[in-house]
């Protein structure tokens, strides 16, 4: 299932700059690496395995989405990986966004 969300927000770089002062807020388990590659945030976890999730921003007509564009999780990471999707989740939730 690939995770999508919505915004109202038209403005993609002011929501970029949200995303970012609330991910540095969140508690998010050391050995996943977040970071933004042109309009994408990369999560990445690099502790026993390699699992990489991709998140794609873009501008729409009618705000602002997010979809998963990779999903590649190691057979270790997959529990793991549902704590740091929870993470990212409330971020995004506390930016405006809502799931679906």
């Amino acid at each position: 299932m690939t995770l999508s969300w919505k915004s109202q927000e038209k403005n993609l770089e002011s929501v970029k700059e949200v995303i970012l002062a609330l991910i540095a807020k969140q508690p998010i388990p050391a050995a996943a690496k977040l970071n933004w590659e042109g309009n994408e945030l990369c999560i990445r976890i690099e502790h026993g395995g390699k699992s990489e999730l991709r998140l794609e921003i873009k501008e729409t007509s009618d705000g602002v989405c997010i979809i998963e564009t990779k999903r590649e999780l190691a057979f270790l990471h997959r529990a793991f990986a549902g704590i740091v999707e929870s993470a990212i989740d409330k971020v995004l939730a506390h930016a405006g966004f809502s799931k679906g």
